[in-house]
């Protein structure tokens, strides 16, 4: 074998090697949070967020199912929403987060896609969390936590494109089985929070969190963890691996806006390919420069020692 089919060997076996790094490296990552917010962008808290729920991975993962672990422990669901500075973190006007998907959202004719869980919760008609039957208000429900977010998305993490206002006021319901609003414990049957959830909350109107008599809001539910699901069917992209949330200063000191989020799913049937780590397509490229450069300089050396 020629000197320069051994250098072209060579560099093609390192060529090899950088793409099964990445390749491996892909298919690790992929595993951790299929179908959730897997990396932090960027945050820029703004100028009023929430005081003690300032670390942005809180987003990142699936949505809490039990929240208050060593203060109020207790299942999330509808009147009681996660509220743990480690479960949410909260952006003030003028704020900023930016979150990579662990896998690109596709576009599903049927929508929606994403899934936006935060810390919106209902308030019992009768005013009474002893209560274990805890009832939804009369129209217009009555809520806690609701909050609104300026949502935009992108395929690159660059280019964005506005979803505009969203607000987050479906309430997160952890188990299936958990029918009383003061257990301390974990259910068994776990709702899925990559099911859309297809009913408004002026749905719960009346209704009892569960019921063996007729209609609960644990029945529309059905298997659905709920959240406020988004359509990125109109956005114009063939995929989405990025999320940017922003909170307007509306100028008004008094007001001090702000929007808690505990995490972000991706529907079943929307869930596309891996997104790459930045920093991965970064040391491929490098990887392909470095390859290119050892090359040149073999090829060089070749043509001086007479070889071409």
């Amino acid at each position: 074998m020629s000197i320069e089919g051994r250098n072209v060997g060579l560099c093609g076996k390192w060529h090899l090697l950088v793409l099964v790094i990445v390749c491996i490296h892909l298919i690790s990552t992929s595993q951790v949070f299929a179908g959730w917010a897997e990396q932090v962008v960027r945050y820029d808290p703004g100028s009023t967020p929430a005081p003690g729920f300032s670390d942005p991975t809180a987003a990142l993962g699936q949505p809490t199912r039990f929240t208050g672990v060593g203060i109020f422990p207790a299942a999330v669901q509808p009147f009681n929403p996660p509220w743990l500075g480690a479960e949410l973190v909260s952006l003030g006007e003028g704020g900023e987060l930016v979150l990579r998907l662990s896998h690109f959202a596709i576009p599903d004719p049927d929508g929606p896609e994403l899934g936006l869980f935060a810390n919106a919760g209902l308030l019992d008609a009768d005013n009474d969390f002893a209560n274990p039957g805890a009832t939804a208000s009369g129209l217009p429900v009555q809520q806690f936590g609701v909050d609104t977010v300026i949502v935009d998305v992108s395929a690159n993490g660059s280019d964005w494109v506005a979803l505009g206002k969203i607000v987050a006021d479906v309430p997160t319901l952890g188990y299936l089985d958990v029918v009383d609003v003061t257990a301390q414990n974990p259910g068994d049957l776990l709702t899925d929070f990559s099911l859309p959830f297809g009913f408004s909350v002026n749905d719960f109107a009346g209704l009892p969190l569960a019921s063996d008599q007729g209609a609960s809001i644990l029945s529309l539910y059905g298997n659905s963890g709920g959240g406020t699901w988004i359509d990125i069917s109109d956005t114009g992209l063939s995929k989405v691996g990025y999320l940017r949330f922003r909170v307007a200063d509306d100028g008004d000191v008094a007001t001090a806006l702000n929007f808690e989020l505990d995490a972000v799913t991706i529907s079943h049937v929307a869930v596309g390919s891996v997104v790459p780590e930045p920093a991965t397509i970064v040391m491929y490229f490098l990887g392909l420069v470095w390859l290119g450069i050892r090359l040149g300089i073999r090829r060089m050396a070749n043509i001086d020692q007479g070889y071409l």
